[in-house]
Parts: structure tokens; C-alpha cells; sequence
């Protein structure tokens, strides 16, 4: 991968997100600077996803509400494990299209095979 991200802090109280069975949400969107250079947080809904200070994922956190069964703790830590074994890997399918600068860029910071 090549170059450095750099991300302002931003909020908004709702912005749609497409799931990937197509279906949409709107979800409230942060980009949240720790202080002392922890790190930066991104939140998207009640999902965040963690970076240490040098831009290194850290994981992802949720916020449950309040009354979660086990069950469904449960499988969200199956899930939350199962998904630890994704990182590193690229996904299924592009987000953009092949031949642009966009779609090198992204697949730059794809594994080689």
C-alpha cells in the first residue's frame, strides 16, 4: 500500500449505508481523533472500527442495546471471531471499477497472490 490516509474529524447524524445484500440504512457517521495520539475511531452506526496512532487496525467494537440476548451475544462473538481471520485478506468483489485510478488504488492495498 501506498501513501498516507488522512482523516479530519467529521460527524453527521445520518448518511445511507448499503448493506451488501442491498438493502440500505441510514446510520449516524464519525470520525473521531483520540487524544494523547491513541488513535482514530470510526463510527459507523453502532459499529466502530479502531486504528492505533500509526494508522494500524486495531478491530471493531459494538455498542448492544440494552436487553441483547445471549443468544445473540452469542453469535456476535462467533461472528467478531470468525471475522478476525479476514484481515489481510482481499474482498470479494471490487468497489470500483478495474481500469480507473480508483479501482489500481484499491487494489494496491489488495494482497498479491
Amino acid at each position: 500500500m501506498s501513501g498516507i490516509v488522512r482523516l479530519k474529524p467529521f460527524v453527521s447524524s445520518g448518511e445511507v449505508v448499503m448493506r451488501d445484500d442491498g438493502s440500505v440504512d441510514v446510520c449516524p457517521i464519525q470520525v473521531i481523533k483520540l487524544s494523547g495520539g491513541v488513535g482514530t475511531v470510526i463510527r459507523i452506526g453502532r459499529s466502530t472500527l479502531w486504528f492505533q496512532h500509526d494508522g494500524t487496525f486495531d478491530g471493531v467494537e459494538m455498542k448492544l442495546t440494552e436487553g441483547s440476548s445471549k443468544e445473540f451475544t452469542d453469535m456476535l462473538a462467533q461472528r467478531l471471531d470468525e471475522c478476525r481471520h479476514n484481515r489481510g485478506k482481499k474482498p470479494g468483489e471490487a468497489y470500483f471499477d478495474a481500469g480507473s485510478k480508483a479501482g489500481k488504488a484499491e487494489a494496491e492495498g489488495w494482497p498479491k497472490e
